[in-house]
């Protein structure tokens, strides 16, 4: 098939999409995954036993502000390039921000803390397992 044939094929019988369509899908689909990765992590993990001390500290909203800032500005790139011929310029640029934020935070706190414990600040102690966990319990979200 010719691709001028293609192109009208696939433009043929169009009919206009709801205005929040693509919102529709993405957020019952993160929704689901998110779902059933908290179910596997209780199942797998648990739930941590000191959660609400951790949750009065400074480290604990900095990662979680630091997550959603990252996923909501994902979500906006996202309806944004659903939109035909649409540009993201700028949520490309913030989806950085956060990252920007985290790096500069990190770098103050290499600087300020004794050689001895740069390997432990980069590394942390959970360094040969987190990762693995973290990447499997993301697993559901993009399926």
């Amino acid at each position: 098939m010719k691709t001028d044939a293609l192109i009208e094929r696939l433009s043929e019988n169009l009919a206009p999409v709801p205005r929040f369509a693509a919102l529709r899908i993405l957020v019952l689909g993160l929704g689901a995954g998110a779902l059933v990765s908290f179910v596997l992590m209780v199942l797998w993990l648990g739930i941590r036993p000191d959660l609400m001390t951790a949750m009065g500290t400074q480290a604990y909203w900095m990662k979680f502000f630091y997550t959603l800032g990252v996923a909501l500005t994902a979500l906006w790139t996202l309806m944004r390039l659903a939109q035909p011929g649409a540009r993201a310029l700028v949520q490309g640029a913030l989806e950085v921000l956060p990252l920007g934020v985290i790096a500069i935070l990190a770098i103050a706190q290499w600087n300020s803390a004794p050689a001895s414990l740069h390997t432990h600040l980069l590394m942390g102690a959970s360094h040969t397992v987190c990762p693995w966990r973290i990447v499997a319990l993301a697993l559901p979200i993009f399926i």
